[in-house]
């Protein structure tokens, strides 16, 4: 069997979907049969503007160098939603859809990229051979839409990324940022700082908090997003910038050290496809408050402290219970004893194996 992982320019960028296909793809060749080979895509757009770089990257998956390319492998895994407009005979085409974001909530995208999201997703969702999602939440919404594919859509999770899961810890952020700002009790978030993020709540509920005799501060570590100036005037109408800490994009190890020194992490997404990130908190025992949206139950199960989508006072009453030390840890510890081994990558990746070999069977049966 010949694979091929495409990351859809992801990898380099180190974006969730650029880890989700690097463990992929390491833990594929660490464990297919010996005379089966896995090969990863990457294509490179330089300096272009992402828009710029989507067009061309189109371009080069429906180029004929490209498709001449697909045609020396059994199975072509597209891990960024886009796959290309026509596909060769006997090559299988895989694409991983993570979410339908821009069809859920397209309010929370510009009108450029929502439309551009919509488009591939419809593609792949047509011209794939089969759709692998990464919750049974997003497959049900798959096959809630579009019912005439639901035989080929199959749930193949992701695991833990092991850099998030292990205790060597700096004394220094990396972060000049966050040495100046010197951390004692905080609530995290991480990611793109992004309307879809639903950080609007978050800034709300901490307000409302800080009213309380508290010296806690809330950590947005992430690039700023579509959205982004809406929560900088939110949190200037509440003057409370000084107990807001905007760190920008940082690296993993001060990820890491934010995860074990951080109170509690604040998850308030409206929508979610996986949520990566509640592993990486279990790993690290950091108490997760999350909305209470489907795919946050599947994944953070009885470790949560789940608010209600929308209601600001339901996320206060959450974080009260963080600043008042209310929390028990050892059942925390035991939840995660739970959950964790369901998420460990060289057990999973017998999955993807499973229906890549079941794909072709079936083609060739």
């Amino acid at each position: 069997m010949k694979i091929l992982i495409d990351d859809g320019m992801q990898v380099k960028i180190g974006t969730g979907i650029g880890k989700y296909t690097s463990y992929l793809y390491k833990e594929l060749k660490d464990n297919v049969d010996n005379n089966d080979v896995v090969d990863l895509e990457q294509f490179n757009t330089g300096n272009s503007s992402k828009k710029a770089s989507r067009l061309k990257y189109l371009f080069h998956i429906n180029s004929y160098s490209y498709q001449k390319k697909c045609k020396s492998y059994d199975v072509v895994h597209f891990t960024n939603y886009a796959m290309p407009f026509f596909k060769c005979k006997n090559t299988k085409y895989v694409v991983t859809i993570h979410d339908l974001a821009s069809f859920a909530h397209p309010e929370t995208f510009s009108s450029l990229y929502k439309i551009y999201n919509q488009f591939i997703v419809k593609l792949a969702i047509k011209n794939a051979d089969a759709i692998f999602t990464v919750s049974n939440s997003i497959k049900q919404e798959i096959s809630s839409k579009w019912p005439k594919v639901k035989n080929k859509i199959f749930v193949a999770y992701p695991g833990l990324y092991s850099e998030y899961d292990n205790e060597k810890i700096k004394n220094k952020f990396d972060s000049d940022i966050l040495n100046k700002s010197e951390l004692k009790d905080f609530f995290l978030f991480s990611g793109t700082l992004e309307k879809r993020k639903n950080l609007k709540i978050v800034i709300e509920a901490f307000a409302k908090i800080k009213k309380s005799d508290n010296n806690f501060k809330l950590v947005l570590a992430g690039r700023p997003g579509f959205g982004f100036d809406e929560y900088k005037e939110l949190i200037n109408k509440f003057n409370i910038e000084n107990d807001v800490v905007i760190t920008g994009y940082i690296s993993s190890s001060d990820l890491l050290k934010l995860y074990k020194e951080a109170s509690a992490y604040v998850f308030p997404s409206i929508y979610e496809g996986f949520g990566s990130t509640q592993l990486e908190c279990i790993a690290n025992n950091l108490p997760i408050i999350l909305s209470d949206i489907p795919t946050n139950r599947e994944v953070s199960e009885g470790y949560g402290l789940f608010f209600k989508l929308g209601d600001v006072n339901s996320l206060v009453e959450k974080m009260l219970k963080i600043v008042n030390r209310e929390i028990d840890d050892f059942d925390l510890n035991n939840e995660a004893k739970r959950i964790l081994p369901k998420y460990v990558w060289s057990n999973l990746i017998q999955d993807y194996i499973t229906l890549y070999r079941n794909l072709l069977n079936n083609c060739r049966g």
